[in-house]
Parts: structure tokens; sequence; C-alpha cells
């Protein structure tokens, strides 16, 4: 099923702090971001000094079981200010509770918003690999696509690197198995957001995350620009005799 992208008019009118948006958009954002609170970005007066009239920022959002966001990325950005705004906003978002299990395997939210002083901020929700016409220049009208570290570097092997432990509590089983995870890297190279794709037991997705977790890569460079990067692991897991 086809979804509109257009998600959210939020009116930002120079000289003004006050947000203007019809009930029924923020009805429809609040329903397709999953959001119970949100609180909408300010355009950084400052820009608007020196002449920079709109903007983009693409974030990626992690929340625990009760909404609250745990971690949040910045994917790409037009201006570090932009981000700014936009991580000092989506800080206070809450998202809809969800079960333990659940939120332990959703994927991060990635949104898209889009800032003009002269009177709107657009927020998208976006998917990787989705298709949109890009009918203008920016970030505002290409889709969200990733490059994986494969992409990004020659040499994609993490810097600070260890396997994942054979569970303890399956020791005395001696249960095989494998487990998939998938993560983000970030421009200094640290692991963010972790989370299985897959485990033929729970307890070797768990092994994996605590792994990866604490593993540092070389910042993702491709063609010497520091940037986020996408990743995947799959682990297989035998108890050593």
């Amino acid at each position: 099923m086809k979804r509109s992208t257009l998600i959210l008019w939020v009116g930002m009118w120079a000289g003004s702090a006050a947000t203007v948006v019809s009930a029924t958009e923020e009805e429809s954002t609040m329903r397709e971001l999953q959001l119970a609170r949100m609180v909408h970005p300010n355009f950084p007066g400052q820009l608007a000094i020196l002449g920079i009239p709109t903007g983009d920022v693409t974030l990626a959002i992690s929340r625990d079981a009760g909404g609250n966001p745990t971690d949040i990325l910045v994917i790409e950005s037009s201006h570090s200010l932009f981000s700014e705004a936009a991580l000092e906003s989506a800080w206070q978002w809450k998202f809809v509770p969800l079960s333990e299990s659940a939120a332990r395997n959703a994927a991060p939210a990635v949104v898209r918003l889009s800032f003009s002083y002269q009177g709107v901020v657009f927020v998208f929700p976006t998917i990787k690999n989705q298709m949109r016409r890009n009918v203008g220049a920016g970030i505002r009208n290409r889709a969200v696509a990733l490059p994986t570290l494969e992409m990004a570097n020659s040499s994609p092997r993490p810097v600070n690197y260890k396997d994942p432990e054979y569970p303890a509590t399956l020791a005395s089983v001696g249960l095989q198995g494998e487990a998939k995870v998938t993560f983000y890297v970030d421009a200094e190279g640290k692991v963010r957001m972790p989370r299985v794709l897959s485990a033929t037991a729970p307890e070797f997705g768990q092994a994996a995350i605590a792994a990866v977790s604490n593993w540092r890569f070389d910042p993702p460079k491709p063609r010497g620009n520091t940037m986020v990067a996408a990743d995947s692991w799959t682990f297989k897991f035998t108890q050593k005799s």
C-alpha cells in the first residue's frame, strides 16, 4: 500500500515563536510516527541571521518499552545547528509504549525533518530504499539509503574486536546455533543501536549484542568524508570442549 510521505506542516514564522499546526495534521503525524508526545523543533535563529533559510536533518531514534528515546543518531544533516535543534526536540518525544520483547526487537525510527525559515517544517517518516521522485536538490527529496561499511571503507573490520562468548546458561545443553545482528557505526566509529535480526536461541542474540556493543571501527569515510554507516554480522555459536 502506498503511503503519503508528507506528514507534518508546522508554521514557524519569522519573528514569532508560535507554532501553527492544525489538530488533524498533529494527530496524523503522531499516529504515523507512533508518538504519544511530540515537541516541535525551532528554526535556529543564528542560521536565519546568516541567511540560511532551509535545512534538513535525518535521525534514527531507538526507544525503550516505556516509549522514551534511548539513543538518537544524526544520520545526515545540512548544518550542525539544524542537528542540534532536531536533537533537542526529539529527546523530548515520547513514543507509544511497547512490550519488553517488542521494544528489544523494534527497529529504530528513522525520521526526516526539513526546516524552512519562511514558514514550514516538514517531518517525513522514511524507509530505507523507499523510492521517491527527486524533484529538487538537497536531502529532503532523497530516500534514506545508508551505505554499508563495505561501501564506506576498504577494510571494514573493527579495530577493537572480541567474539561473543558462548552463553553460560546453555553450557549444560551444548546447543549450537547462530545470531544475526545489525547496528549503526557513527562518525567516531562507535557501534550504535545494535539489535537482533534473528537468533536460533534468545541467549545467542543477547551474547552477540553484548559483544558488538563494545566494538570500535575506523570511522566510515567514503570519499574521505566521515559519515554514518550500517552493518550486520552473523555469529555461529558452538560450545568449545
